[in-house]
């Protein structure tokens, strides 16, 4: 036993310190990243702007530059090719030109494409050089290669075989890292912008992200706005730093918006997806604002305070992007401040208006069937643009009649999607692998009728009342197409037929109205109006700018004009576009759901105020895939909240009548 514990002593002093190593056993790999290209091509990925002005432009960049520290990568929207080299090395560091196997890939942070083709690639005599489909890349990014199986691919429930190597009989599960590669630092928007048309997800689903900086780092994050506007001109916040400011709190969570977060070129090479072009060749939002998830109220936040950094995971909840597990630092605490100065944040904040045009209707005089709801289609990126961020509805109107299609009292009712009957498109079951009838067929179709307007609702706007009571969620309906001057949305023009009527005279308007189409008619001067080719005594009398109501009756595809003064009169069809609404939350006393003929007189002339007026309303803008309508305005108090009060009448409580001039009642 001595003899042997001798030798084995021996042994070790001889090896301490030194591994041993098997005829064709991998130790380690080595990754060198040679470079960054845009998908396809050989062009390298582009640089942060200051860096690609500092040397003249994008393609002046040194290649040794592309990619430091100080000269970051932009933040890619969808797939960049990332070309690697890969060697085998032995326990002690040697080459280990024998070995070949499949090797497996990933990236830290970042995507690998969604196939196998980037998931592994074949050693052969112990080197491999490939290019690599990444995405989703940001800040400090390396390669990882490993002698070990692929990650798993599952499609549909079940896991995806084809294109996964050959096992080999053994597996060293040896590994090797990268060079550090860097790519711009995430902001708001950029972990926002979808990859392609599709506004139900984020592509940084499931990453724990850091969004700004606070300048103990070393400096505060600025802008990197890329590529210049449609009109040749640098954006006028590329460069300036990121300006993150609390816009409203509610009981979970908090928004938060990005002033100077980069415009967004609207991609209009897919006539499909872009139903019509904004005018600035810009998309309505930036992506800039947020949802923060706290699980409870923000203690220590309020309205128009600024934050240096946010961090959280990044997940979808209904369609809305939000951060989950949050951590932020503050900036700047208003309420220390004078009182006049709480709101000077959120002055900063930009409003912008929803209107049909946003809501991705196209601008023909024949509606659509998805026109009667905002944002139905999932490919609308200009809805995507402002989520979470406030926007404004105006003009809009409350629903004149609640009912319920909770016919089995589950508190639920089904939602709905078009589908097609035959050659044609209509609502109905969402269920697209069977013909057979839903389940609860009547729930569903008392749904549709109601919030769509048709069946025993047609010429009614209609909230469901199950979805009110366990959402706090109802309809309201947006204003016609016409004249801004009117209180009008202008945006598609095409929904509105013009006429010039000369003084004293007549004129008419003509167009393929369709029977029971809502049409808002307006005059630049006191004028009437009736159906017809004609207008007779009994003539609807219009005031200057300010719209009559009226639906179009059997058989008649004209609208007739009188006027004592030169005016210019129109005709717009509104498709009725409804939006969601929920006030609970912010104003508790306003009671949508109500009764004109309530035995309460005061709840009854309440009630009969609100449904006469119409409203401009400011409020988060969220998204809701299951509901119907899809997006959803959440106001944050009565403030968000003004009226324009029915001919004589007054504002219902507890809201305030608009500013003059801010629009006018319907």
């Amino acid at each position: 036993m001595r003899r042997h514990a001798a030798l084995l002593l021996a042994f070790a002093a001889c090896t301490w310190g030194r591994p041993v190593s098997l005829p064709g056993e991998v130790g380690s790999l080595t990754v060198e990243l040679r470079g960054v290209y845009a998908a396809g091509t050989k062009t390298p990925h582009r640089v942060v702007t200051p860096c690609a002005q500092a040397h003249g432009g994008q393609a002046l960049v040194p290649a040794a530059l592309s990619g430091t520290p100080g000269c970051p990568f932009l933040i890619p929207r969808g797939e960049v090719d990332v070309e690697v080299a890969v060697r085998a090395l032995g326990r002690t560091g040697e080459p280990l030109e024998q070995f070949s196997a499949p090797i497996a890939f990933r990236t830290v942070p970042g995507d690998l494409a969604a196939d196998y083709s980037s998931r592994w690639a074949q050693m052969t005599n112990g080197e491999l050089v490939t290019t690599l489909k990444l995405k989703h890349l940001y800040g400090e990014m390396r390669v990882w290669a490993e002698d070990a199986p692929p990650q798993l691919l599952y499609v549909d429930g079940g896991l995806l075989q084809e294109g996964l190597p050959e096992e080999p009989g053994a597996r060293s599960y040896a590994t090797g890292a990268s060079q550090a590669v860097f790519f711009e630092e995430p902001t708001l928007a950029k972990i926002q912008l979808p990859d392609g048309y599709d506004n139900r997800t984020s592509p940084f689903v499931g990453q724990f992200m850091t969004l700004g900086r606070r300048p103990e780092s070393g400096s505060v994050q600025l802008q990197s706005c890329g590529d210049v506007g449609p009109d040749g001109q640098a954006q006028a916040t590329d460069g300036q730093p990121v300006t993150l400011v609390v816009t409203g709190m509610d009981p979970g969570g908090f928004f938060l918006t990005d002033v100077t977060a980069c415009r967004v070129k609207e991609d209009v090479s897919r006539d499909s997806q872009v139903r019509v072009p904004e005018p600035d060749g810009y998309l309505p939002g930036t992506f800039g604002s947020l949802y923060v998830y706290n699980y409870s109220y923000p203690d220590g936040l309020y309205q128009g305070d600024l934050l240096w950094a946010v961090s959280g995971a990044v997940q979808e909840f209904t369609g809305t992007t939000q951060l989950v597990f949050p951590a932020w630092s503050i900036r700047e605490r208003v309420h220390e401040l004078p009182v006049a100065e709480w709101k000077k944040n959120l002055d900063l904040v930009p409003v912008r208006d929803i209107t049909h045009r946003t809501c991705g209707i196209d601008d023909k005089l024949e509606p659509y069937i998805t026109d009667t709801l905002c944002g139905q289609n999932q490919r609308n990126l200009k809805l995507e643009s402002l989520e979470s961020s406030l926007v404004r509805l105006r003009d809009v109107r409350f629903p004149q009649v609640f009912t319920t299609c909770d016919r089995d009292g589950n508190a639920e009712v089904p939602f709905f999607c078009q589908t097609k009957v035959g050659s044609t498109w209509a609502w109905g079951d969402c269920d697209t692998e069977s013909d057979a009838p839903a389940p609860d067929a009547e729930e569903l179709q008392c749904n549709i009728d109601c919030v769509t307007g048709q069946g025993p609702f047609a010429g009614k706007l209609c909230a469901e009342r199950t979805t009110y009571d366990t959402y706090g969620q109802y309809v309201v309906v947006l204003a016609p197409p016409g004249p801004a001057a009117a209180g009008l949305d202008p945006s598609l023009p095409q929904k509105q037929v013009s006429v010039i009527v000369p003084a004293g005279g007549n004129a008419v308007a003509a167009a393929a109205w369709a029977e029971g189409t809502l049409v808002a008619v307006t005059c630049t001067a006191e004028a009437r109006f009736a159906f017809g080719a004609t207008v007779g005594a009994s003539g609807t009398s219009l005031q200057p700018n300010v719209p009559a109501l009226a639906y179009v009756p059997a058989n008649t595809a004209q609208v007739a004009f009188a006027s004592e003064s030169a005016a210019s009169c129109a005709v717009g069809a509104s498709p009725e576009t409804r939006v969601s609404l929920a006030t609970r939350d912010a104003i508790p006393d306003l009671e949508p759901d109500c009764d004109p003929a309530s035995p309460d007189a005061d709840k009854a002339e309440q009630c009969r105020l609100l449904r006469a007026a119409t409203f401009d309303v400011v409020g988060h803008l969220r998204q809701l895939q299951p509901g119907r309508p899809r997006w959803a305005v959440l106001p944050r108090d009565a403030d968000d909240l003004c009226c324009h009060p029915g001919p004589g009448l007054s504002c219902p409580r507890p809201l305030k009548a608009c500013p003059a001039g801010a629009g006018q009642n319907l």
